[in-house]
């Protein structure tokens, strides 16, 4: 009986380990990850105050948008927030998302052929659904690589020539990662939006030549 209820204890206890695992990992990620900018926004403060850089703002301004976008990312999951639909300017948030990328990525070469103007949707899930798949095809693109962003009334398209998916049907799960970078919830968030709006997302992978990720409207 003493040997049964110790098993019985240890099952009983393995879904909690593994939850406080995940949450450990979860929190290590997530310090990691703010970490970057915060250092960024003291270093570059420091030399606006000697220098009155200009590039020091413009540096300051990407950090500022890096924290809001890990902190978008964490109200999404934390937040059951309603999505409100309006005609929003698609060609203009695009454009916008490019250029702070691009900055990021200076050896990144983009490419966009952008069909269509405004777009019916929630903002707030797009920037989101933008922000991952761009960040991702930024973060996982080998060195001088290229990333392409199609859009017309019927789909987003956005491909990259980086390292490619292993588990393809995996990476829509939390905290699921192939790597030590990111958190494991970026495109679980993507997933989730999409399914809120009723768009349907897709992606085709090949190691070592890229990824393809298409969100179709509906």
């Amino acid at each position: 009986m003493l040997f049964l209820s110790i098993v019985y204890s240890l099952y009983s206890i393995r879904p909690l380990k593994k939850a406080l695992f995940l949450l450990d990992e979860f929190l290590k990620d997530i310090i990691h990850d703010l970490n970057t900018p915060i250092s960024s926004i003291f270093l570059n403060l420091k030399i606006l105050k000697q220098n009155h850089s200009i590039e020091s703002i413009k540096r300051i301004e990407f950090s500022t948008k890096k924290i809001g976008s890990l902190y978008g990312n964490l109200e999404a999951i934390i937040k059951n927030i309603p999505l409100e639909i309006s005609k929003i300017n698609i060609k203009n948030m695009l454009e916008e998302k490019i250029d702070y990328f691009q900055y990021l990525y200076p050896n990144i070469i983009f490419s966009t052929n952008i069909r269509i103007n405004t777009i019916e949707t929630s903002r707030s899930a797009v920037d989101r659904i933008l922000d991952n798949l761009i960040s991702n095809a930024c973060k996982y693109n080998r060195e001088n690589g290229k990333i392409s962003i199609s859009i017309d009334e019927k789909k987003l398209v956005i491909e990259d020539t980086g390292i490619g998916i292993k588990n393809p049907k995996k990476i829509f799960r939390r905290y699921y990662k192939e790597s030590q970078r990111g958190i494991g919830i970026g495109l679980n968030i993507v997933k989730k939006l999409c399914d809120s709006l009723g768009y349907k997302i897709e992606v085709k992978s090949i190691l070592g030549i890229g990824t393809k990720f298409e969100v179709t409207f509906q």
